[in-house]
């Protein structure tokens, strides 16, 4: 998913600014944390910024239903929300 999501964001090569330049990102990897590098680095050379709380979430953090019900997974996830968009 991430790489399709890459793939697209050519897409704005020609904008002005161009790429993800000067907007705020973050980053939600579930059961491997091995992705954060790969994202950050993405992140970095698309010009954004990245939010410095990156956000490890397992299938353990969720019910049957796909709700979110870890209270430090939710933290996370408002922590991270919270950066984005302040």
């Amino acid at each position: 998913l991430f790489k399709n999501a890459i793939d697209f964001i050519e897409l704005l090569a020609d904008d002005d600014p161009p790429y993800l330049t000067a907007r705020k990102i973050g980053l939600i990897a579930i059961n491997d944390s091995k992705t954060f590098s790969a994202m950050s680095n993405s992140v970095h050379e698309l010009r954004a910024w990245l939010a410095p709380t990156h956000v490890l979430l397992s299938g353990g953090d969720y019910d049957a239903d796909l709700s979110l019900t870890s209270p430090t997974g939710q933290r996370r996830v408002a922590r991270l929300v919270d950066e984005v968009l302040s």
